[in-house]
């Protein structure tokens, strides 16, 4: 798929700002995906998050949102068993684990109003598993991302915490680049 293509896909115009094209996309994902639309839609998530991708590796420098200076400061991200703690409010951190996620795999699930994300993953031994993810606001300025992992093969399911820890590595470099 081109730009032309990944532009049209998602409805924006060239030239959209980077929030813009992300809330485009979260707006189609929640609108077409199966559990949603069951199949009426005749849209493939999966086309969706690829043209997501293809726009956003493409985007231009734009100046910097309130949002995107205070992720250039410097967020701690860190790894306690099956859940990532990260110094952001809710609404960013899922922002963010939206974009590693695709990055990781096929994001199949956003809903950003329950903070759930599900994302299919394709590991190295071509295992096929599901990552959940669910996330939950601290008082202390911190999100917590609990993450749960289930095989979709006969094999068994990958340990999470391995999972997890690329996950945080992934966010860590997203956020702190």
């Amino acid at each position: 798929m081109d730009r032309a293509a990944a532009l049209a896909v998602l409805g924006v115009a060239d030239g959209t700002s980077d929030d813009e094209v992300r809330r485009r996309y979260l707006a189609l994902v929640r609108l077409h995906h199966p559990d949603v639309a069951d199949g009426a839609s005749g849209v493939d998530v999966a086309d969706i998050t690829a043209a997501y991708r293809i726009v956003r590796a493409t985007l231009p420098s734009a100046p910097a949102s309130p949002s995107s200076q205070a992720a250039a400061k410097a967020v701690a991200v860190a790894v306690d068993g099956d859940t990532i703690v990260v110094a952001l409010p809710p609404d960013e951190t899922f922002l963010a684990l939206v974009d590693v996620a695709s990055l990781a795999g096929t994001v199949t699930y956003v809903d950003p109003e329950a903070g759930l994300l599900e994302t299919l993953l394709e590991l190295s031994d071509r295992r096929r598993c599901s990552l959940v993810i669910s996330t939950q606001g601290r008082a202390v300025g911190t999100t917590d991302a609990f993450c749960t992992v289930e095989s979709l093969d006969a094999a068994p399911p990958p340990a999470v915490e391995a999972i997890v820890e690329e996950l945080a590595e992934l966010l860590d470099g997203s956020l702190n680049s």
